[in-house]
């Protein structure tokens, strides 16, 4: 395990998928335990210091909001980015960005969907954060990657697809 500060990435590290696991927040536990994984939400640093998340909203915050007591986080990097592939992320996420916040909202139904185990229930329109990084890593990177894929499947993915590899974690004291 490579441990490493977040606050110190700088812009030649970027970008990369972060995962995040908070061990005492009790929706966060239910999506580690309905997908069985570690991490319960995925999400892209673009810029150094900052994460853009699909939240209740996708919006851009600090990485410190996500450095909290009994947490943790994986980074995963893009090997041989093209500044053409980035353009393509930049734009997107930045267009995703400026978005009303009714287009950027999270996909309510699609909790009732993953509640029940019937992931095809929900907003078409809408992203879970999971499927947020999917889509952007599939139009920049063309990495495959499923539509609707949970946080634990992409970083089990990472695994194996050769455009990824794992850059650090950080951890809580």
């Amino acid at each position: 395990m490579i441990m490493i500060d977040p606050t110190k990435i700088t812009i030649n590290d970027l970008p990369l998928v972060v995962f995040s696991a908070h061990s005492t927040d009790l929706f966060s536990w239910l999506i580690r335990w309905r997908t069985k994984g570690s991490y319960n939400h995925a999400m892209l640093m673009f810029r150094p210091g900052y994460v853009a998340t699909q939240g209740w909203t996708y919006k851009e915050v600090p990485i410190e909001a996500y450095m909290k007591k009994n947490s943790k986080l994986k980074f995963w990097s893009i090997k041989d980015v093209k500044p053409e592939e980035l353009d393509i992320l930049f734009t997107r996420v930045s267009k995703r960005l400026k978005l009303p916040w009714w287009k950027r909202r999270y996909d309510p139904l699609g909790i009732v969907g993953q509640a029940v185990g019937l992931p095809y229930i929900n907003a078409p329109w809408a992203d879970f954060c999971s499927e947020s990084v999917a889509g952007d890593l599939r139009a920049a990177f063309r990495i495959i990657l499923p539509k609707r894929p949970s946080p634990q499947f992409l970083n089990e993915e990472f695994k194996v697809v050769d455009r990824v590899e794992y850059f650090g974690h950080w951890l809580s004291d």
